[in-house]
C-alpha cells in the first residue's frame, strides 16, 4: 500500500512549516486558505521572508472571488528553465487568466507570457507578441515585486516599476469572478507577500481605456 507522507514542524515565525509531496492539502499563507497540490509544496523562509515554495505544483486560493483589482506578490527563482506565475478569474484550477514569468528567458521578447487557459489547455503559441508578453531582464535567487491591474477586458503588469512593463489589451476568456492561483512548473519558485485586493472603481478606469484603445486604433 502507498502512503503519502505529509511532515508538519512548527514555526513561531511564519506559523507552520508545511512540505506537500504528490498530495492535495489545505495550507494557510499570507492570510489566505489555498488548496495547494503537486510535486513540491512548502512553506518556509527565503531571504529573510516567510516564503511559500511550489515546484511543479499549484496552490488555489480558497472562497476568494476577484474579478477586478489588484494582485501582488513577491516572487524569486534560480536562473534555471521554468515557468512561474499566477492564474487569475480561476473558474477552478483548469479555466482561468495566466500570466507567468519564463525564467530562462530573461531579457528575451518571450520572457514572460499572457495567455487563457480552457479545459487545461493554454495555447501559449497562438498568443505572441507585445500584446502578451514583454522582453524583461529577471534578477535571480532574491525577490522581484509583481503587481497586476486587472480591469475589465484589460490588465496592466508591473515588476519592480512604477509604470506598467506590459499591458494586455484584451483578456481573452469571458469576464466572471473567479479565484486566484499560484503556480510554478519545472523550476522552484518562491512567493511572499501576496495581496489580492477586489475593487469595483476599475470598472470606470477599464472603461476609459477602452474607449482610448478605441481612439488610437
Amino acid at each position: 500500500m502507498t502512503r503519502r507522507i505529509l511532515t508538519v514542524i512548527s514555526f513561531l515565525a511564519i506559523g507552520a512549516h508545511v512540505a506537500v509531496t504528490n498530495a492535495q492539502e489545505e495550507i494557510v499563507f499570507s492570510g489566505i486558505t489555498w488548496e495547494t497540490t503537486g510535486q513540491t509544496v512548502q512553506l518556509t523562509q527565503f531571504d529573510g521572508s516567510p516564503a511559500l515554495l511550489l515546484q511543479n505544483a499549484r496552490a488555489l486560493a480558497k472562497d476568494l472571488a476577484f474579478e477586478n483589482g489588484i494582485i501582488e506578490f513577491d516572487i524569486a527563482f534560480p536562473q534555471t528553465r521554468g515557468f512561474a506565475g499566477v492564474g487569475f478569474r480561476a473558474q477552478d484550477a483548469s479555466n482561468y487568466e495566466a500570466f507567468y514569468l519564463r525564467s530562462h528567458q530573461s531579457g528575451n521578447p518571450d520572457a514572460n507570457q499572457y495567455n487563457p487557459v480552457y479545459h487545461g489547455n493554454s495555447a501559449w503559441q497562438i498568443f505572441y507578441g507585445p500584446r502578451y508578453s514583454a522582453p524583461l531582464h529577471y534578477r535571480f535567487d532574491e525577490w522581484m515585486h509583481v503587481r497586476m491591474v486587472v480591469a475589465g477586458d484589460a490588465a496592466d503588469v508591473y515588476l519592480d516599476s512604477a509604470e506598467p512593463v506590459l499591458h494586455i489589451p484584451d483578456l481573452k476568456r469571458d469576464r466572471a469572478s473567479g479565484s486566484v492561483m499560484l503556480t510554478s512548473s519545472l523550476v522552484g519558485a518562491y512567493f511572499s507577500k501576496i495581496e489580492v485586493r477586489q475593487t469595483h472603481r476599475f470598472r470606470r478606469w477599464a472603461r476609459r481605456r477602452q474607449s482610448l484603445n478605441c481612439r488610437l486604433a
